[in-house]
């Protein structure tokens, strides 16, 4: 039987040396389609708050209200939605770079247009203490919501 150097291939088992590659290449193929379709993150809301301009400047906050909802942001797709009573569809446009904002807490920024083709943006900003927050900015209205990551 004939033997090749360096390679511990024989001709008896050099097809079987060719399946398996074939094989761990479609493994990684479909590992990495599953990695791609792993990019919608969910999330769980526990509380919100908004402020709206007035006159000049902008509100205070509202106080806290209790909320019960799903928001998911599908980065593969480039929307984010909030499954609130009349659902609302955020499309991203760009998004920055996570920064550390003033007081600590890590954000990132996604430029959005909403379905009434209005121009915003949605932030999603984690505290130092691991509470995690989103916010909708628009030119006229700002909402929060408190959130808890499920998926």
């Amino acid at each position: 039987m004939a033997y090749f150097p360096d390679t511990g291939v024989t001709p008896g088992n050099r097809i079987s040396l060719s399946m398996r590659k074939l094989i761990l290449i479609f493994l990684l193929l479909i590992g990495t389609s599953m990695m791609v379709e792993a990019q919608t993150y969910w999330y769980k809301t526990t509380s919100f708050a908004y402020r709206q301009v007035v006159g000049y400047g902008w509100s205070d906050w509202t106080p806290w209200e209790p909320s019960d909802m799903y928001i998911s942001i599908d980065l593969d797709r480039d929307i984010i939605k909030v499954f609130s009573p009349v659902t609302q569809i955020y499309f991203v446009q760009s998004y920055d770079k996570a920064y550390t904002d003033t007081s600590g807490g890590r954000q990132v920024q996604y430029t959005v247009i909403d379905q009434d083709r209005d121009i915003g943006r949605v932030r999603l900003r984690v505290e130092r203490n691991g509470n995690s927050q989103i916010y909708v900015d628009f030119s006229d209205v700002m909402w929060v919501y408190n959130v808890i990551r499920i998926k």
